[in-house]
Formats: structure tokens, sequence, C-alpha cells
């Protein structure tokens, strides 16, 4: 099949364009492979300029903690270390009617149990978790209004922060290629077809 001309002297035989013409026959389009070594080139580009955006949003929550902590009590409890940040996430976990025992925390968060009880003094004191009022109950941690409040701020947030930088190019791509690397993966050790991969996602 005859090639489509694109230089100065001769226009495009199908849009006319003497310069810049990116028309195409059908059989141009055919798909060629890349070589592994320009793949892992092409992916190390596109894991590089993802890195900068995640650096740059991981700032943009720094800042915006420090700022919290300032106009909120339950912010400026909770960041003041990882510990008491875990603490704020675990109380914001449905399924436990009667609360956290003492022992329940230090588990989960495999904290010292000392640690576990001082710090949950702590937040008791500060009134921002309560004991269970029922009679048998009351080695148990519910949290207050105002956590679960904070729990549904921070969801809020996140996806906000997330959906500013979905149409980034910088992101997009090294997300859509982890997806079809994890798809890979999962339907090439098992029998698990592309269509059940992705009714799973």
């Amino acid at each position: 099949m005859q090639n489509i001309q694109r230089n100065e002297a001769t226009s495009c035989q199908m849009c006319g364009s003497y310069v810049g013409c990116t028309c195409k026959y059908f059989h141009e389009y055919e798909y060629l492979s890349v070589t592994e070594e320009q793949y892992a080139a092409n992916r190390a580009d596109m894991k590089k300029r993802f890195k900068q955006t995640e650096m740059l949003r991981q700032i943009k929550v720094f800042t915006d903690r420090k700022n919290w902590v300032k106009t909120d009590e339950v912010s400026n409890w909770f960041l003041q270390s990882r510990e008491r940040l875990a603490i704020f996430h675990l109380f914001n976990i449905s399924g436990y009617p009667e609360g956290f025992s003492v022992n329940m925390v230090s588990r989960s968060l495999e904290l010292p149990r000392t640690t576990t009880s001082r710090l949950l003094s702590d937040c008791y004191q500060q009134r921002l978790i309560y004991k269970n009022p029922k009679k048998g109950k009351s080695r148990f941690y519910l949290p207050s209004d105002h956590i679960l409040r904070n729990g549904d701020y921070w969801c809020e947030y996140f996806i906000d922060t997330i959906l500013a930088l979905e149409m980034d190019i910088d992101r997009s791509t090294f997300f859509d290629c982890k997806m079809v690397e994890y798809k890979t993966r999962l339907f090439s050790k098992t029998n698990v077809t592309p269509k059940d991969v992705d009714d799973t996602l």
C-alpha cells in the first residue's frame, strides 16, 4: 500500500496539508510492541513524574494539618503523634457498639498496654472519648461526636485532594500503568480472566 506523502514539495493525499500532517492509512495503526528496555524506561519516567505530584500532595496535607491543629481541639490532640492518630482512626471504625477497651486498642495498634492506657486516659480527660455508661461496660471507651464528625471531614478532604489531581497526566499515567501490571499478575498466576478482575475493582 502506498504511503502518504508528507513533505514540503508534495501535499498529503488525504488532507492536502504540506507540513505537520498526522494522517495515517489503516495499516499504519498496526500495534507495535515495545521492548523490555523501552517499557522500563517509560515506567521509570511515569513513576518519577507521579512521585513529584504525590510529594506535593503530602506537603499540602502537612500544612493543612498544621492549620487544623490551631483551630480544632480534636486535631490538636490526635495529630501530636502517630499513636494518637492511629487511635483516632480506630475509634472511627464502626462495628464496635460497646466501644474499645485498653486491651483491644493495645492489640489492634500493637502498642504496649501501659502506653495505650496512658493515651486513652489522657484522651478521656480531654473529653474526646467517654466511658460506656452501661452497667459492667465502663472499661470500654466510646468516641465523641466530635471525633466521628472529624472522621467524616477527613474522608471528604481526602477525596477532594485526590480529585483535584485526578486529571493530572503526571498521576494518571502511572495509575494506569500499575493497574495493567496488577491485572496481568492476577490472571497470569490463576485461572482468573480479565473480566473477573474488572468485576472486583
